[in-house]
C-alpha cells in the first residue's frame, strides 16, 4: 500500500522548498571611461621602463601579516609556522620578526618551534615593508599535546535563510553536550542572515568556532574568525572551512556535516536543479547533479589526504543512491535523511556526548549515534551508508537494469515504484530501494528478474548499516532512488551527471520513457 499525502509539509518541516527562487545576476561590467589623451613624453630619463611605486607616504599602504600553520600538533611531530602568504600591496621586500612565548624567536620567513612536550604557545609576527618601513602584525596560538585527536567534527550551519534560529540552537546544543574534548574537536562555521533572529547580539555574516561546553541560550564559545558576508551557496566557501578545520585541528579521522536546507539530487518541476545549501542573500546553493558537491568533495579529500570517515548531510531528502554513489570515493559513511527533517534537525547534544564518551568510535558508530539520537527526537528518517559496499550492489542493480530494460518490464517497473514509500507519498519521483527490489521480485513474471532484484536486496542490506524510521515514513528502509512513474518527473539534468556516467540505472529509466 502506497502512502498518499496532500502536500501538508509546510506546516510541518523545515525544508519544504521555497517555490520562488532568487535571480542572480552578474554585478555591473566596467563601463569604459571616455577617451583621455595620452600624457606628454617626460624629457626626464628614466632607468627602467617599469612603473615604480609613489615616493608620498601618505599613497603607501601597510603590508599584509598572515601566520599558517596548524594549531594543534602531536609531541615530537614537526611544528612550522610560516609568513610566506604574507604581501605589501605595493610589492616591496619583507622582513619577519618572529617571538613566541616559549623564547622561540627568528628573522626568517618561518619558524620552527620545540615539540617536546605539551604546551601552549603564542606566536607574534611582525612584518615590515623594507622601502617604506610600515609594518603590520599577526599572531597565532598553538597546542602541543601527546596524541592528536581522535575526531574534527566539522558542521558547516548555513544559516543564511529562514533556518538561522536553528542554527544557533544546535551550537547551543554542542555545548551542552560538552563541546570540544581532547580526543574531540568540533569546529563549526555559522552563516548567519540579516532578516530572521534578532538572538546572540543580532550578528550578521559568518564565524568560526572550536565549540566549548556552555549552558546559555545564547552561543557561549568565542568565535575565532570573523569572516563578514560568505556566499555558503558556493562550495569552495565550504571547501575552505573544512580544509581551515584540518589544517587548524588535525585528527586521525574527520566528518563533515553540511547543514541546510535539502531537495536530494534535484528539484523537479523548477527550472533550477538544487541541491543542497540554499544562501538566501546570494540565490546560490550546491547542486548535486551539477557536480558542486562532487567538486567540494574532491577539493577537501586532496587536501586532507584522506577520506572523510562520516559524510552527513544534516538537511531535508538527501538520503539517496545518487548521493551516496557521488560519495563513494571521498568517504567511508554517508549519514543522511531520506524524508523531511524537523526545524531542528539532528540531535547534536545527544550525539557530542557519545563522541565524547568514546572518541575510539569509527563511522558507523558514529552514524549510529546520529541516527539514533534523532530517532529519539521524534523526527522521521536516519540512515547511515557504508559507502565501501556500495560496488557490489551497483553491480548487481545494473545487472537488473539490464535484464528488464531488454524485456521491456516497465509495467513491473511502474507497479512497483507506485506501491514504494517515498517522501512525498503517490506524488514523488524518488521511492525506496528497499520497497523497490522486493517489489519488483513479486511482480515480475521473469524468473531472471525476480533472481536479479531478490540478489540485489541482500547486498543492499548490507550497504545500510543502520535506519531508524518512524511515523508515515516507517516503511522506508535506508536509500530512495529515482524512480519517476509519470512523464512529468522525467528530468533531463539526470542523464547527465555521474551516477549516469558509472551506472545504467539512467538507461533503464531512459528506455521507459
Amino acid at each position: 500500500m502506497s502512502i498518499v499525502r496532500f502536500f501538508p509539509l509546510p506546516l510541518l518541516l523545515a525544508c519544504q522548498p521555497d517555490w520562488t527562487d532568487i535571480e542572480v545576476k552578474d554585478s555591473l561590467a566596467p563601463v569604459d571611461s571616455p577617451d583621455t589623451p595620452e600624457p606628454a613624453p617626460s624629457d626626464d630619463p628614466s632607468p627602467t621602463d617599469d612603473p615604480s611605486p609613489s615616493d608620498d607616504p601618505s599613497e603607501l599602504q601597510p603590508p599584509i601579516a598572515i601566520i599558517t600553520g596548524p594549531a594543534t600538533v602531536q609531541i615530537d611531530d614537526p611544528l612550522v609556522l610560516s609568513a610566506e602568504t604574507s604581501s605589501d600591496p605595493q610589492g616591496f621586500e619583507l622582513s619577519y620578526d618572529w617571538f613566541c612565548s616559549d623564547g622561540s624567536a627568528s628573522e626568517e620567513v618561518t619558524i620552527t618551534l620545540p615539540t617536546e612536550q605539551e604546551q601552549e604557545i603564542r606566536c607574534d609576527l611582525t612584518v615590515t615593508a623594507n622601502e617604506s618601513e610600515l609594518s603590520a602584525s599577526d599572531n597565532k596560538d598553538v597546542r602541543i599535546r601527546d596524541g592528536i585527536a581522535q575526531w574534527t567534527f566539522m558542521v558547516y550551519i548555513n544559516g543564511d535563510n529562514n533556518l538561522e534560529d536553528a542554527g544557533i540552537e544546535d551550537i547551543n546544543e554542542i555545548e551542552e553536550g560538552g563541546g570540544s574534548s581532547d580526543g574531540v574537536n568540533i569546529v563549526v562555521q555559522f552563516d548567519r542572515s540579516r532578516n530572521y533572529s534578532n538572538a546572540d547580539g543580532n550578528w550578521d555574516g559568518a564565524r568560526r568556532y572550536l565549540v566549548g561546553a556552555g549552558q546559555s541560550n545564547g552561543i557561549d564559545t568565542n568565535y575565532l574568525m570573523d569572516l563578514g558576508r560568505v556566499d555558503s551557496g558556493d562550495w569552495r566557501t565550504i571547501a575552505d572551512f573544512a580544509k581551515w578545520g584540518a589544517d587548524e585541528f588535525p585528527a586521525e579521522k574527520y566528518a563533515l556535516v553540511l547543514w541546510d536546507h535539502g531537495w536530494s539530487w534535484s528539484l523537479t518541476g523548477t527550472e533550477l536543479q538544487k541541491g543542497i545549501s540554499d544562501d538566501e542573500g546570494t540565490g546560490n546553493y550546491i547542486s548535486i547533479a551539477q557536480g558542486d558537491l562532487e567538486e567540494l568533495l574532491v577539493d577537501v579529500t586532496d587536501h586532507i589526504g584522506q577520506k572523510l570517515e562520516v559524510l552527513g548531510m544534516d538537511a531535508c531528502i538527501m538520503q539517496s543512491w545518487e548521493i551516496a554513489h557521488v560519495s563513494i570515493p571521498y568517504a567511508n559513511y554517508y549519514v543522511a535523511s531520506q524524508d523531511y527533517e524537523g526545524w531542528d534537525g539532528w540531535e547534536y547534544k545527544g550525539t557530542t556526548e557519545d563522541l565524547n564518551d568514546n572518541p575510539s568510535m569509527y563511522g558507523d558508530e558514529l552514524g549510529e549515534s546520529i541516527s539514533y539520537r534523532f530517532f529519539q527526537s521524534g523526527d522521521l528518517t536516519q540512515s547511515v551508508v557504508d559507502l565501501s559496499q556500495m560496488a557490489a550492489f551497483e553491480n548487481k542493480l545494473d545487472e537488473l537494469a539490464d535484464r528488464m530494460r531488454n524485456i521491456d518490464d516497465r509495467q513491473t517497473f511502474m507497479q512497483s515504484a507506485r506501491n514504494s514509500y517515498s517522501y512525498d507519498g503517490d506524488y514523488g519521483f524518488d521511492h525506496d530501494i528497499g520497497n523497490l527490489l522486493n517489489n519488483i521480485a513479486n511482480r515480475t513474471n521473469d524468473s531472471q528478474v525476480e533472481t536479479l532484484a531478490s540478489e540485489a536486496g541482500e547486498l543492499y542490506g548490507s550497504v545500510v548499516t543502520s535506519n531508524y524510521a518512524q511515523g508515515w515514513a516507517s516503511n522506508a528502509t535506508g536509500l530512495s532512488i529515482y524512480s519517476p512513474t509519470s512523464d512529468w518527473a522525467y528530468d533531463p539534468s539526470y542523464f547527465q551527471a555521474t551516477w549516469a556516467q558509472n551506472s545504467k540505472w539512467d538507461e533503464l529509466i531512459d528506455s521507459f520513457y
